[in-house]
Parts: C-alpha cells; sequence; structure tokens
C-alpha cells in the first residue's frame, strides 16, 4: 500500500523510535509538500495536533507510531 495502513499511539514518541532503531526498524523520511521529517524521522502536524513517524514491516507496509500533543 502507498499509505499508512495502521499507527500505533505512544506516550513518548522519540524513546519509541529510539527503542525500535536500536531493534532494527528504519524510519522513512520525507520531504514532499505538507509532510516533512526531521532526522529521527518525525513529522509535526499542528493542526492534527500529533507529531508520528513512518516504518515499513517487510511486506514493505507502511506503517506510523504517533503521539497526540
Amino acid at each position: 500500500a502507498k499509505h499508512t495502513l495502521a499507527a500505533f499511539i505512544v506516550k513518548n514518541l522519540e524513546k519509541a523510535i529510539e527503542e525500535m532503531t536500536a531493534n532494527g526498524i528504519k524510519f522513512e523520511h520525507y520531504n514532499i509538500p505538507g509532510l516533512k521529517t526531521d532526522k529521527m524521522g518525525v513529522a509535526v502536524s499542528k493542526v492534527e495536533g500529533e507529531k508520528a513517524a513512518w516504518f515499513k514491516d517487510p511486506d514493505g507496509n507502511i506503517l506510523a507510531v504517533s503521539q497526540m500533543l
């Protein structure tokens, strides 16, 4: 799929990314109109009131971890 299939809500996004990265998960980086991620792979949506990062499962599906602000 070319869109996010599922999102997992976490209390601390940066900590979750660090733990997941330590376990071999690679986060996606985007720089397209309306979506730009930082060096950790985090994008902040001020309109939606959340921040999120995306990664792919072994089948290439896009998944996300998200934290409400």
